[in-house]
């Protein structure tokens, strides 16, 4: 393997091929390649499962303040003590098993998201490996 040194003399590095990477830049970059790509294609992936779990809590919470918001009118209708208890059990009951659904759903969100990256980042790292070159130095 025929490297130029940034001296300007050419270094061949046949019988050491490992101190090729250190000593050339170029020659360590190119390897690094493959895993550059794993390395985009993972991030590609967890943008799109975090746009998937964010779009669903954004979701919930605008399901939530719409409840909030129901509450306080329901309240304001209310004239006794009892029916002020009664639209806050109601309420808090709700509340409780909307949150318990929701933390369910975020979970498979992110096992989903988890599982597909790991499967992007297993496939580019074989692919990756697979475009290596098996001899360093010729």
């Amino acid at each position: 393997m025929s490297i130029r040194h940034p001296s300007g003399n050419e270094a061949v590095f046949k019988r050491d091929a490992g101190r090729a990477l250190f000593t050339s830049p170029i020659a360590a970059v190119g390897l690094w390649n493959p895993f550059m790509a794993v390395g985009l294609k993972g991030n590609a992936q967890a943008h799109e499962g975090f746009v998937t779990i964010l779009t669903e809590w954004q979701r919930f919470l605008t399901q939530r303040l719409s409840e909030d918001a129901a509450l306080i009118y329901r309240l304001a209708q209310c004239r006794t003590v009892n029916q002020v208890l009664s639209a806050q059990t109601a309420f808090w009951h709700k509340a409780f098993e909307d949150y318990g659904r929701e933390i369910g759903t975020i979970a498979e969100l992110m096992t989903s998201t988890t599982s597909k990256m790991v499967m992007t980042t297993q496939t580019a790292v074989e692919a990756g490996r697979d475009s290596l070159p098996t001899k360093l130095a010729a």
